[in-house]
């Protein structure tokens, strides 16, 4: 049977605003290549170095790089 697709990508979703690829394997042995997955799946989707408050109590959240439009990272 063909991997299950609905992106670009065999083992790809797209779904509102949002991507999964799920083409990872590992097999027992590997543990450092279990620990990198895990590790990598672990981490938070936000960055809390990045947010912060401003004066009117809204939340900021600085990106790393410009949005594909230009939009600025600040």
């Amino acid at each position: 049977m063909p991997p299950a697709t609905t992106g670009d990508k065999p083992y790809t979703a797209h779904e509102a605003g949002f991507s999964i690829h799920a083409g990872t394997v590992c097999q027992q042995h590997e543990r450092e290549k279990l620990e990198r997955l895990c590790r990598y799946i672990a981490r938070p989707p936000v960055a809390n170095q990045r947010l912060s408050i401003n004066d009117h109590g809204q939340v900021i959240y600085k990106l790393n790089h410009a949005l594909r439009d230009g939009t600025p990272m600040s």
